[in-house]
C-alpha cells in the first residue's frame, strides 16, 4: 500500500523500453488505475522513453545531406578543414622551436669551448708567470751567494756553496730554456 491509501504496483523501470502499463483489470477500481497513469506518466523512465522516439524515426533530410560529405572525408576526398590547418601551424612552430633550440644549443657549446680555450689560455700564462718569478727568486739568491763573503766560511761550507752556486747555474742559464 502506498501513502495514499492506494495498491503500489511492482514496477522495474528498464532503460530504452517503454515502461509496463498496469492493466485497469489488475487494479480494484478505475481511480486508482487512472492515479497510477499519471505516475508512471511523470517518471524518468517514461520521460526517457518518450525522448528516444527520435531513434525510431527515419533519417531527416539535413542528415541526408550530410552524409556524401561524411563520406568523403571518410575516402580522403575533403578540403583542408580548419582543424588540420590548426595541427599543421602547432607542427610547424613546433618544428621551428625545435630548431631554434638547436642553434642556441650549438651556440652555447661553441661559447662553452671558446671559454674553456681561454680558461687554459690564462692557466698557461699564470704558469709562466709563476715560473719567471721562480727563476727572478733563484737569480736573486744567484747573485746574493755569488757576491757573499767567503773568508768565514770552513772549507765544507765552501764545497756546499759552489755546488749551490752550479746548480743554480745550470737551472738559470740552460741552453735548452
Amino acid at each position: 500500500m502506498m501513502k495514499d491509501g492506494t495498491k503500489a504496483l511492482n514496477f522495474i523501470p528498464v532503460p530504452n523500453h517503454p515502461p509496463r502499463i498496469p492493466e485497469p483489470s489488475s487494479v480494484s477500481d478505475g481511480q486508482d488505475h487512472a492515479a497510477e497513469m499519471r505516475r508512471i506518466e511523470g517518471s524518468c523512465c517514461w520521460q526517457s522513453f518518450c525522448g528516444n522516439e527520435q531513434i525510431f524515426q527515419s533519417p531527416s533530410a539535413s542528415t541526408l545531406k550530410i552524409r556524401p560529405k561524411a563520406k568523403d572525408e571518410r575516402n580522403g576526398k575533403r578540403k583542408s578543414s580548419e582543424g588540420i590547418s590548426a595541427i599543421n601551424e602547432k607542427l610547424e612552430k613546433f618544428i621551428e622551436a625545435r630548431q631554434m633550440a638547436t642553434i642556441d644549443r650549438e651556440k652555447m657549446a661553441d661559447l662553452q669551448e671558446s671559454l674553456a680555450n681561454k680558461k687554459l689560455e690564462t692557466a698557461k700564462l699564470a704558469h709562466k708567470t709563476a715560473r719567471e718569478k721562480t727563476k727572478c727568486k733563484m737569480l736573486e739568491m744567484y747573485k746574493e751567494l755569488l757576491f757573499a763573503s767567503t773568508s768565514q766560511l770552513s772549507e765544507e761550507a765552501l764545497a756546499e756553496r759552489e755546488k749551490a752556486l752550479e746548480s743554480m747555474r745550470l737551472s738559470l742559464f740552460n741552453k735548452d730554456d
